[in-house]
């Protein structure tokens, strides 16, 4: 069907067909016989009514409040309002002239609105139905309340003594005893001890070790962040250590070398109260109720028909 709709004689002739029609309803010349009483005589007449003139209208202006279509109509003056009836002729004759040559039928984008029309539709029967009270909202928290934990929210910052090429490439770990220690490991070793010593704080570290790939301090940041910047064992250390204003910790390993951390504030992890998710919680419970009862009702529609996939299963 596609093929042959792309074919420019076709084309031609759809088009031709489109055009024709429209002037001819808009000029009342017509060279098709008059129309026989029923469905067919029908479909060649389009009745301005109200409501409908005034949705088009509201559709095409874009003004949110019925009302106030209303009042701009009423205050437009003759030659105004039949613009508008014109155009909204337009629109019809055509639409009914797209669906009488089967345009409709094969578009994806028509198939999708008229879904999502059905689907509202379909929703509105349930209106009643789409509210929640306060012991199902209560349900809806200790069911997935998990799912708006808040992370632990970490402050931090650190001193990064780069790692040489071949650490890089085997794996850092941290030395044992008895082994040998590598020069970097050895100057983080002994910086740490300065750090300590000269009970430096956030702000002054500053000029201290080697660039680092992010950034230097991290205020509020959750520990999901300081894990993909710095790796696991930094992350998990930070969630067990205690914070302290000038207290410096490491060297920890991470990918990219070693680092001294001094940890300075952390909120740790919590699930909130529902009070303070309420509005979020309540927006999410009637979504997830709305896509069930929607869910059901299109299993019912579904349920009516039969259907035939013999085709697909021998594919």
């Amino acid at each position: 069907m596609r093929r042959v709709l792309r074919e420019p004689i076709v084309q031609f002739l759809i088009g031709g067909s489109i055009v024709f029609g429209v002037l001819s309803f808009l000029t009342g010349d017509s060279a098709l016989p008059p129309a026989a009483p029923g469905p067919a005589a029908d479909s060649r007449r389009i009745v301005i009514e109200r409501e409908a003139l005034l949705d088009f209208v509201q559709a095409k202006t874009k003004i949110s409040v019925a009302a106030d279509v209303l009042r701009a109509f009423e205050a437009f003056d003759a030659d105004q309002r039949q613009e508008w009836i014109d155009r909204y002729v337009r629109q019809e004759a055509l639409v009914r002239e797209a669906r009488s040559l089967g345009l409709d039928r094969e578009d994806e984008l028509i198939r999708r609105r008229l879904v999502q029309k059905i689907e509202f539709l379909t929703l509105g029967l349930f209106e009643d139905e789409l509210r929640l009270d306060q012991v199902e909202l209560e349900a809806f928290y200790h069911q997935r309340g998990e799912d708006y934990r808040i992370p632990t929210i970490l402050t931090l910052t650190h001193v990064y003594i780069k790692a040489r090429d071949n650490e890089l490439a085997t794996g850092l770990s941290r030395p044992t005893l008895g082994s040998s220690k590598s020069s970097e490991f050895r100057r983080a070793e002994a910086l740490l001890v300065t750090l300590n010593e000269q009970k430096r704080s956030f702000r002054g570290s500053a000029g201290l070790g080697d660039r680092f790939l992010y950034n230097r301090n991290y205020v509020d940041r959750t520990s999901d962040e300081i894990r993909s910047h710095f790796g696991a064992e930094i992350a998990d250390a930070m969630e067990q250590i205690e914070p302290h204003a000038s207290n410096w910790r490491g060297p920890y390993a991470s990918a990219y070398g070693w680092h001294l951390v001094l940890l300075t504030g952390r909120r740790d992890s919590r699930v909130p109260a529902l009070s303070e998710i309420a509005p979020m919680l309540r927006d999410d419970a009637l979504r997830e109720k709305r896509e069930i009862l929607l869910d059901e009702a299109i299993a019912a529609v579904i349920s009516q028909y039969r259907v035939n996939q013999t085709a697909i299963d021998d594919w």
